[in-house]
């Protein structure tokens, strides 16, 4: 059902060549400047012994979140080597192409951090569990134990870590955090690291109330969260303040995507290079997305309201 303000577009995304090529475009650009950036310094880039080249390697991780698979396994064996042969001619066997997704984990999260979008005046902070195994297992868990914690989420205890994001008000990414399961939400550091260079509004849920609220608001951030029931009530909240508040559940339907669409939390991973990697090639993939969810502005809804 579609609501009257929140506009869930047509977003489930296929992987098509044309799509195959922005991606493999976007990629190879990026890395060519960062190739010359590397140069000019005078640092040494590390060496490379594949015939598949990293923009190719990169390619193919981001584009498995576009498959609709739910194994990469399957995806590389069946789509890669077979559908797509024509297009990566390189292509080794699995195993190969596995040792090759560590030494990209460094682009990737460039890439990323490359793709994230200025902040607009409006904007949604709100915290995601991803798990590392059911919590129950939490003592038998081996491949992420020294990072994983167990935290506290609002559908109950899991065991794993939290992603954090900033995401603006037309549901595009602006910055993202990764920290271990325990990490509140209002972390003074996480607060800090988030909200850098953000000159407007943050709408976030009760758990991002905090003492930090004035040093942010000296740095032209003001962090406004819904009120605790036993809260102060003398808090002056606008009209507008009061609508983005009331549209939160964007980010809620963005985090939903990143589970749904893109595949971006399960609980297979055999090494935390593995875990990093699909993390970061997921959240990749939705900055290709050609449509988002979103919201209307406050000022398109206030006026509609008063031409009716």
């Amino acid at each position: 059902m579609k609501s009257n303000v929140v506009q869930n577009k047509e977003i489930m995304q296929t992987l098509t060549t044309t799509k195959l090529t922005e991606i493999f475009v976007e990629t190879d650009d990026f890395l060519l400047e960062l190739h010359q950036l590397i140069i000019q310094h005078g640092l040494a880039e590390p060496k490379w012994h594949s015939r598949l080249s990293r923009s190719e390697v990169m390619t193919i991780l981001v584009a498995y979140h576009f498959s609709g698979r739910t194994c990469f396994k399957y995806f590389y064996c069946h789509d890669i080597l077979d559908r797509y042969i024509d297009w990566f001619p390189d292509a080794p066997g699995y195993h190969r192409f596995v040792a090759l997704i560590p030494h990209v984990v460094a682009e990737l999260y460039l890439l990323l951090k490359f793709r994230c979008q200025p902040a607009l005046p409006e904007n949604y902070i709100d915290s995601k569990p991803m798990k590392a195994c059911h919590i129950k297992r939490e003592s038998q868990h081996k491949v992420l134990s020294d990072w994983a914690r167990k935290g506290k989420g609002s559908l109950g205890w899991f065991y794993g870590f939290k992603l954090h994001a900033v995401i603006r008000s037309d549901a595009q990414l602006y910055n993202f955090m990764l920290t271990p399961g325990n990490v509140a939400d209002n972390n003074h550091d996480v607060l800090l690291y988030l909200l850098k260079e953000v000159q407007g509004k943050v709408y976030g849920d009760k758990g991002y109330l905090s003492k930090l609220k004035a040093e942010l608001l000296e740095k032209g951030v003001d962090l406004v969260a819904k009120l605790r029931n036993n809260g102060k009530k003398d808090t002056v909240v606008t009209a507008k303040d009061a609508y983005y508040l009331r549209h939160r559940g964007l980010v809620e339907t963005v985090f939903g995507q990143w589970v749904g669409l893109i595949d971006l939390e399960h609980t297979r991973h055999r090494s935390p290079v593995n875990f990093l990697c699909n993390t970061f090639s997921a959240l990749l993939a939705y900055t290709f997305l050609d449509n988002y969810p979103c919201i209307l502005p406050f000022e398109v809804k206030d006026s509609c309201l008063k031409a009716a």
